[in-house]
């Protein structure tokens, strides 16, 4: 006598295991959501921290006069980008959005990097 088990169980089976996992995957990218913060590097020295979830409104930060670098970041509902850079090719304004932990976007020619942590 042999066993068969019904494709529709099988189908079922499959299904369940891919909403688990997705849920599983999904606590895990954004389980930190409140609790992040930019660090922003100018010249290999860590300039300013900056809480990501304290800013619903858009603010910019200008580097240019305390920290003599060309750029301005800009942040808004947990997220942070480079906007207004003065660098030739502007790759770190195409980088776009920053808003997950440990995405890091550069700016090369001004030697400046953003990069998000959770706080611990």
């Amino acid at each position: 006598m042999e066993n068969k088990i019904p494709a529709q169980k099988i189908l079922i089976a499959v299904l369940i295991i891919l909403v688990v996992g997705s849920l599983v995957a999904w606590t895990l990218i954004f389980r930190n959501r409140g609790e992040l913060f930019a660090e922003v590097v100018v010249q290999g020295e860590t300039v300013m921290e900056i809480p990501l979830n304290q800013n619903e409104n858009s603010v910019i930060w200008d580097l240019q006069d305390q920290y003599h670098v060309p750029v301005h970041l800009e942040t808004e509902h947990g997220r942070i980008r480079f906007v207004d850079v003065d660098c030739p090719d502007h790759i770190c304004e195409n980088t776009g959005w920053l808003s997950l932990e440990y995405q890091s976007a550069v700016c090369m020619p001004n030697r400046t990097v953003v990069t998000i942590y959770p706080r611990k």
